[in-house]
């Protein structure tokens, strides 16, 4: 039903499989093949595998029943780093759908940005990827928001994509006397990301600047 109507309406179908709720039937088959191969591999490198398969076999028949190709979208729920390295090089290799990234229940605070930074950046240094996210726990009450600012942070630093114009702050040392600079650095930062709608509209280019804020002696403040 949901493939006739994606191609009822042009839509595309993003076919997502989860190492938490995978095809048993076709996991079992696989560890039992595994198991009498010459060189077996370990349970996880075959859960890997099924995970991948279980994906492009979802595709394909997405595609016997009429849907383009270029209208389905593979997504890997993944929730460690090498685990997510791993699956998506091998989905890379195995078919030219688009994939979309993202590590899963990446979890709260630095810990998933940290998580999700690591996975993302590999895969997208190797070319792997055409839609991606990151998914954290927000803290109680705050929005979900901070998750489009991680991904794109992601995005400029590594230089794929601009938004809007980076700070770059140095640290704070022994000769720092003041936390003006540290102050100064978060203002700026809030500041430029309040003013990108409009800077959008009036100053094209502008989110490719760098703006540098230093707060120690040796670069001239106190």
């Amino acid at each position: 039903m949901m493939i006739e109507c994606a191609k009822k309406y042009g839509a595309a179908v993003r076919i997502g499989v989860n190492w938490g709720s995978l095809d048993q039937a076709l996991l079992a088959r696989m560890m039992d093949e595994n198991q009498y191969a010459g060189n077996p591999l370990t349970p996880d490198a075959v859960l890997r595998h099924a995970l991948v398969e279980s994906a492009v076999q979802s595709a394909d028949e997405a595609v016997r029943l009429g849907l383009p190709a270029d209208r389905i979208v593979l997504s890997a729920k993944v929730s460690e780093v090498q685990g997510l390295i791993a699956v998506y090089r091998m989905l890379a290799r195995r078919c030219n759908y688009a994939l979309h990234l993202g590590l899963t229940e990446a979890g709260i605070g630095s810990k998933g940005i940290v998580a999700s930074t690591a996975a993302l950046s590999v895969l997208l240094q190797e070319g792997i990827g055409d839609t991606i996210r990151v998914s954290l726990t927000p803290s109680p009450g705050a929005p979900r928001t901070e998750e489009v600012v991680v991904i794109q942070e992601i995005l400029q630093c590594m230089g794929l994509r601009s938004f809007t114009p980076l700070v770059t702050s140095c640290p704070g040392c022994g000769r720092t006397t003041s936390d003006l600079f540290q102050r100064l650095a978060a203002g700026t930062q809030t500041y430029l990301r309040e003013r990108m709608p409009e800077w959008r509209v009036s100053a094209p280019g502008v989110e490719n600047m760098t703006v540098a804020v230093m707060g120690c002696v040796v670069n001239g403040t106190r």
